[in-house]
């Protein structure tokens, strides 16, 4: 009994990062679909931080146990200096800001759990390692399971419909279709980056564009192509290239013909923006935080999405850091975008391991979705980050001793 206990012990420390992973991200799929049907209530403060905060816990104690080893590289520096940064304004502007009590701790708690989560995912990033066959395999029957419970709660609008029994006291418990994306579509990148067969690379082409276009997120479906594409063009024989071509064909040539069963989809806004109310709202967004950039190009506008209608009514691209963060603050995010970018690109051409691939989609999918969704308080840059570090980090273990931190 004991020694059972022991090897199972042993085994959750050895897996400890895979096992934070699943409950990270499957595990916020879940949650959320769990809470949205009815089939339990479960307050978590929506699972990510939860989760987070417990990580981030064990690795700071292993840390410091075993006298780990820190690479300072370049994109660790500006990593710090980024985040270092966005607490400072924050505080700063919490010391001298004319909003209300209530609703500058509001504005300090968004950004602080928007750092928080940088870092958690940058650690996670930075211990994530290959995974072993089993582990695919865990992934896969993971990603099955989401699959058919997608398709078994499609509303009349061909929309994954998880939220059941809906009533505002349940609103912030559940979250929206871009969080149930990003769950899906981050365990689609791991199996992607693994499997290299033609079979198994159809397959997980297929299952991840039908969730993602059932899902409704539009910004996460054309990531996912445009990295399932990429991947094709970059890392795939000429067999893969052709199938996937007559595969576009005829899913190209599917949709012209059921324009009308699959027009209901909110992905199709895509094709006639100008009645996409999310489009215009999202505009209407630019248009008032570019205006306050040219108001303050220094320092910013920090909090001013709430003046301008609420807290969510922030520029959703890369230029968010700008109003936000003032000038230092958006050149710290580009340079940090332009790391990332260059140190993805750098990984793979020297070679091209599951790891080296599954950090270069996630770049591929930061930066497309910074460029065109997402705000600065968005974390997912970390995860990118924290991997491409890694791999880096290893390559100089390889090379030669680094000298302890401690």
């Amino acid at each position: 009994m004991i020694k059972n206990y022991k090897a199972m012990h042993s085994g959750c420390i050895k897996n400890k990062d895979f096992l934070f992973f699943i409950l990270l991200y499957p595990g916020f799929f879940f949650y959320n679909f769990i809470n949205g049907t009815g089939l339990a209530r479960i307050n978590f403060g929506g699972w990510f931080s939860f989760v987070l905060f417990f990580y981030f816990i064990s690795y700071v104690f292993s840390f410091f146990y075993k006298r780990k080893v820190i690479f300072f590289s370049p994109l660790l520096v500006i990593f710090i200096l980024l985040v270092a940064w966005m607490l400072i304004i924050s505080l700063f502007n919490f010391a001298i800001s004319g909003f209300s009590e209530s609703v500058a701790k509001n504005l300090l708690y968004y950004t602080s759990t928007s750092v928080f989560q940088y870092a958690g995912l940058f650690i996670l990033g930075a211990n994530f390692k290959e995974l072993k066959n089993w582990q695919y395999k865990v992934c896969f029957f993971i990603l099955v399971i989401q699959f058919f419970l997608i398709i078994q709660n499609i509303s009349t609008h061909l929309m994954f419909s998880y939220i059941v029994k809906y009533s505002p006291t349940n609103e912030g418990m559940v979250s929206s279709y871009q969080g149930m994306a990003r769950s899906v579509l981050i365990l689609l990148f791991v199996l992607f980056s693994h499997y290299d067969k033609i079979v198994s690379k159809v397959l997980i082409g297929v299952l991840g564009t039908i969730m993602l276009f059932l899902i409704g997120a539009r910004t996460q479906l054309i990531a996912w192509l445009i990295i399932l594409y990429a991947d094709i063009l970059l890392f795939s024989n000429r067999k893969i290239k052709f199938y996937f071509m007559i595969l576009t064909v005829c899913s190209v040539l599917y949709i012209q013909i059921n324009t009308n069963l699959l027009g209901s989809s909110r992905i199709f806004q895509l094709f006639s923006i100008e009645n996409s109310s999310s489009y215009n709202s999202r505009y209407d967004m630019f248009q008032k935080g570019m205006n306050a950039i040219i108001n303050s190009p220094f320092f910013g506008d920090y909090g001013g999405q709430v003046r301008d209608g609420s807290g969510g009514a922030y520029i959703h691209n890369f230029l968010s850091s700008w109003r936000q963060f003032g000038i230092v603050g958006f050149l710290l995010y580009i340079l940090f975008l332009l790391c990332i970018a260059f140190q993805a690109v750098k990984t793979v051409i020297l070679a091209a391991s599951p790891m080296k691939k599954l950090a270069f989609y996630m770049t591929l999918y930061v930066l497309f979705v910074v460029c065109f969704s997402e705000p600065i308080f968005w974390p997912d840059p970390g995860l990118a980050a924290g991997m491409l570090y890694a791999i880096w980090r290893q390559s100089r273990l390889d090379n030669q001793k680094p000298a302890h931190f401690f």
